[in-house]
């Protein structure tokens, strides 16, 4: 089992991210429930500890709902985030 100082804010990312494309989420609501979900699972398995900050946790991949929708595009387009960027960049 990982400690909490293990889980880096962008570990958990990818593992709401890779939940999100498995469940279809397509809102920013939706995110919000699973990011809640996820961070609260790891807190009643002992992975993370209510010591840390779970509110600016919570916050901050709530945040990278905007990065998420982007990459979802991308996928769903065929190719990558920073390729869609590339596009509307030029």
């Amino acid at each position: 089992m990982q400690t909490a100082d293990a889980y880096t804010t962008d570990e958990l990312y990818r593992e709401v991210a890779d939940l999100a494309r498995e469940q279809g989420v397509a809102g920013q609501e939706m995110w919000n429930e699973l990011v809640e979900e996820v961070v609260d699972a790891h807190l009643d398995l002992g992975e993370l500890t209510d010591d840390e900050n779970l509110e600016n946790i919570k916050a901050e991949l709530a945040d990278r709902w905007h990065e998420y929708e982007v990459s979802a595009v991308a996928a769903a387009r065929g190719g990558t985030a920073e390729e869609d960027a590339g596009e509307s960049a030029g």
